[in-house]
């Protein structure tokens, strides 16, 4: 969930019933977090407190958006990172869909990133044995723009592509584990599995597994979609949210979360551990999950621009957990700055 979803839950925060903080618990926020210099307001530790309980460590998007965001992942360095036409050079050895074609500033390219004509492309696409996906390479906020289709349509392939402006991205339709694909079969479900990579050290700071809703081709809660917890061990927590943060304890085809195993997850979370280190200077990444029919994790997408943090907590608890200092110190000291030269 990107930052259109994190509009959406943060207007939803502001109508849900909410359960006052004691002046013991504002005092206890303030401790944490006035070392910033921020206004620190109460509505998120409000909410968390009414639904999952009181932790002063929570972060509130009032302190995130402004400050922490940006420290952790500096503006210049997210846009190559994001581009999804650039995973298969960035994070090239890391599983991901069969590239079709790959559209990058309006330049055509195969998979080995060798430059191809219209006609090239659009034969690659027909060739294709097996159905295909299309999705922005940036800028694709709650799934937005992303559609299935088959190559038995040339005249449809043409019309489609020219209408797909030029950063887009062509990949065969991942086989989803059958685990998996029982929570919603019509969507690819996921794991975000958010990492702090800084002084160092990589931590595993929220795991949440998301599904669609019935008939929806994405799993994103601001299209509609659901997000329930997972444990250090790897099984499904007993409750699961909505984007109104509406709690549910079974699936609407009646599958039950609690105890639910997701099947190769400590697999995942090693090629994240080995994967983010490649990248740096971005501190924190929100890795899109998914897992194959064989149990092979599949990348299907990093999101560095602005990592959700709303859902991850209500499922994972607060973000930093116990290096929440390290972080603040380290936001205090890399303050963000936006520099124009002339």
């Amino acid at each position: 969930m990107a930052r259109q979803a994190a509009a959406k839950a943060d207007r939803y925060i502001g109508k849900r019933p909410r359960q006052p903080l004691t002046t013991d618990e504002k005092a206890k926020v303030r401790e944490v977090w006035k070392s910033l210099g921020f206004p620190i307001r109460y509505d998120f530790f409000e909410t968390c407190k009414t639904l999952v309980g009181f932790d002063a460590y929570y972060l509130p998007e009032s302190l995130y958006s402004p400050v922490l965001k940006g420290a952790l992942n500096p503006i210049w360095s997210t846009y190559a990172y994001e581009h999804k036409g650039m995973y298969g050079f960035l994070l090239k050895n890391v599983p991901q869909p069969i590239t079709v074609v790959n559209n990058i500033d309006g330049q055509l390219y195969d998979a080995d990133y060798v430059p191809i004509s219209f006609e090239a492309a659009v034969e690659k696409m027909c060739r294709f044995e097996r159905e295909m996906i299309i999705k922005p390479s940036l800028n694709s906020d709650s799934g937005h723009n992303v559609s299935k289709f088959r190559g038995n349509n040339r005249k449809g392939i043409e019309t489609l592509l020219k209408n797909s402006g030029k950063n887009y991205i062509v990949q065969g339709v991942v086989e989803q584990h059958p685990a998996l694909k029982a929570f919603n079969p019509t969507s690819l479900n996921t794991m975000r599995i958010t990492s702090l990579y800084l002084n160092g050290k990589v931590s595993i700071i929220s795991s949440i597994f998301r599904f669609g809703s019935p008939g929806s081709v994405v799993d994103n809660t601001g299209a509609g979609g659901f997000v329930c917890g997972i444990t250090k061990e790897g099984i499904l927590k007993d409750i699961c949210f909505d984007i109104k943060m509406n709690i549910y304890c079974r699936t609407v085809s009646d599958i039950p979360f609690a105890g639910q195993p997701i099947p190769s997850y400590e697999k995942a979370i090693e090629v994240i551990r080995q994967s983010h280190t490649r990248l740096p200077n971005v501190h924190l990444i929100g890795w899109d999950i998914a897992i194959d029919e064989t149990g092979e994790p599949i990348l299907i997408e990093i999101n560095i621009s602005y990592p959700g943090i709303i859902y991850e907590q209500l499922c994972s608890g607060p973000l930093f957990g116990e290096r929440t200092g390290e972080v603040i110190e380290y936001v205090k000291r890399n303050r963000p700055k936006i520099t124009l030269k002339l």
